[in-house]
């Protein structure tokens, strides 16, 4: 079965290194500090090999996959340094079978305090200023193409890597199409998406496998 990876690539970053570093011990600045390597170059293949074990509904009989391509979706600061953004599209994007859209990030409204509505510009921990950025269109573009690319008929099984819950309704409108989307999540988070595809399974006991070595 023809298979393609969609990757949300800050939504497996940010988790897994979090979790990662709590399942070590570390809190504080030493968690906020702590990175997960990634192995961003090899991971579609590694996945899809993942898949074909863990996702499969018959123990033993691994899922017949052939691995397509990876898409990875992701976004950067325009007011940065610039190298995360030439790394993601002129490095890892400029490899064979690897495609990434990297979006920038907007300014997002800081939060009101509850009770005086007051907008929090100041952290009242570290008195530093908080100058907060989102994502926008990331999402999007993730969902538009695993829909026209699963429904053209480019792919047979989408390996989806998010924890996303908003994704569930292409997920399920791809599975009534016959299409299936297996979920790859980190430990308890994806669980709504989960129950939308047509498989699924926990990346964190395997994480290994992905790290860079």
């Amino acid at each position: 079965m023809k298979t393609m990876v969609f990757v949300d690539y800050w939504n497996l970053q940010a988790t897994l290194q979090k979790e990662n570093g709590k399942h070590l011990g570390l809190s504080g600045q030493a968690l906020r500090d702590h990175r997960f390597n990634v192995d961003w170059f090899n991971l579609g293949p590694i996945l899809t090999n993942l898949a074909s074990i863990h996702a499969s509904p018959t123990p033993g009989t691994p899922l017949p996959l052939t691995y397509q391509e990876t898409r990875i979706y992701t976004s950067s600061d325009p007011n940065g340094d610039g190298s995360y953004k030439h790394f993601a599209l002129n490095t890892l994007g400029r490899r064979p079978g690897i495609r990434v859209s990297c979006q920038d990030r907007r300014p997002k409204r800081n939060p009101d305090c509850a009770h005086c509505f007051a907008e929090m510009d100041v952290c009242p921990h570290c008195t530093n200023a908080i100058k907060a950025t989102q994502e926008k269109g990331v999402d999007t573009l993730l969902v538009t193409d695993m829909l026209c690319l699963g429904l053209d008929g480019t792919y047979e099984v989408a390996l989806l890597v998010t924890q996303d819950s908003d994704m569930a309704p292409a997920a399920a409108h791809l599975g009534s199409k016959g299409i299936k989307v297996i979920q790859i999540g980190l430990r308890h988070f994806g669980a709504g998406l989960a129950q939308d595809c047509w498989a699924n399974f926990d990346l964190f006991p395997l994480r290994s496998q992905i790290l860079r070595a």
